[in-house]
């Protein structure tokens, strides 16, 4: 999966109801993708630390 260094806002410049929308709702997506990548971040992290904690298989 590959992802932009954009908001959503910012690609979609070219629909104003979508432009209208973030700025009375908030960008939902933009949101998901932090908390996702935080998600992501912390379950690696867990990974990480159980693997330490069981020791080599």
């Amino acid at each position: 999966m590959t992802h932009q260094n954009t908001t959503s806002t910012e690609q979609h410049t070219d629909a104003p109801i979508y432009a209208e929308l973030v700025k009375e709702r908030g960008d939902v997506l933009e949101d998901t993708r932090q908390v996702a990548a935080k998600v992501l971040r912390q379950a690696e992290q867990a990974v990480r630390l159980s693997s330490m904690r069981s020791g080599p298989a």
